[in-house]
């Protein structure tokens, strides 16, 4: 009875939430504005050109619909195009939770100094938490936390044979993502492993595939470890050791990571970012996908109260 008493409560909460923010919602159309990024569309060939500036470490926020063709490149430059197509897709997952992130803080903040908090904040902390399965807020902020970019990459390049499987030219599964759909639904990418058939996840973009690894990583319990030793700041190869259930290898996965890391310098994009110079201010009226041939590009959406 308990349990369904406080389900009760919280409904009626978020209700009275959702008529709060109705009765604002003329006024407030009139004052927000969404932040997106003004992009420079350009035909871009099968392999594409760099679109980072030269001695830069900001990166346009130009996200690519699904891998392209590097298999028949040769070793140094199939991996180069592959961190180049992948960069910005994870420098843009990883500006969003940081921004989610920054949010939760300052509501925690205004909650520490008993000032009040606004109804909106109430409700985006409440569904963050319940998204999260977040026991605390310090815990929501643990979840949230994104790890360093050369680790996603040397993942996602363990798991892809750096762009060249076929679960990620296919189904953009970057990560080896496992799908518990059914085997012929839309999310589902199923193939023939010898004598079994494989059920795995299949993403409409890379940029997908990169928002969901984060998301296993921050709510699964076997990664606990991994998010405390995350939030304390610990070292790469801390941090590494604490992945050994992301793979059947376990230990030998660690040493494949960093031996991944360390042969490709994958350290120096842990200090990329995205350019957040191309932003500009326009109300939400556009469209924010945008096709060009075969890629689609996601203008990212950085605006902190804003959420998916």
């Amino acid at each position: 009875m308990g349990i369904k008493k406080r389900a009760i409560v919280r409904s009626l909460f978020i209700a009275s939430v959702i008529s709060f923010s109705a009765c604002h919602k003329a006024e407030d159309r009139k004052k927000n504005h969404t932040n997106k990024p003004h992009l420079e569309y350009t035909q871009l060939p099968s392999v594409p050109q760099d679109h980072k500036s030269k001695d830069s470490i900001y990166v346009k926020p130009v996200i690519y619909k699904k891998m392209v063709r590097v298999a028949n490149l040769g070793s140094d430059e199939k991996k180069e195009k592959f961190i180049h197509v992948l960069l910005p897709a994870v420098l843009t997952i990883q500006n969003r939770l940081k921004q989610k992130l920054s949010r939760v803080t300052l509501i925690e903040s205004k909650i520490a100094r008993k000032e009040p908090v606004p109804a909106e904040d109430h409700l985006y902390l409440s569904s963050l938490m319940e998204e999260y399965q977040a026991r605390d807020i310090l815990d929501l902020k643990k979840r949230l936390k994104p790890h360093m970019t050369s680790l996603v990459i040397a993942q996602a390049a363990a798991e892809s044979g750096w762009g060249t499987s076929q679960l990620c030219t296919k189904a953009n599964n970057l990560f080896g993502m496992t799908s518990v759909l059914a085997p012929n639904s839309k999310g589902s990418y199923t193939y023939r492993v010898g004598n079994r058939t494989v059920v795995m996840r299949r993403y409409p973009s890379l940029l997908k595939s990169i928002e969901h690894y984060f998301f296993v990583i921050a709510i699964a319990k076997s990664y606990e470890n991994f998010r405390e030793k995350r939030w304390q700041g610990c070292h790469l190869n801390k941090l590494i050791a604490e992945l050994t259930s992301y793979s059947e290898q376990k230990s030998y996965y660690g040493n494949f990571l960093r031996g991944i890391i360390s042969q490709n310098e994958l350290k120096r994009y842990d200090i990329y970012q995205i350019d957040k110079s191309v932003l500009k201010q326009i109300k939400k009226t556009t469209k924010p996908v945008h096709f060009l041939g075969n890629v689609i590009f996601h203008p990212p959406v950085f605006s902190a109260f804003i959420t998916k």
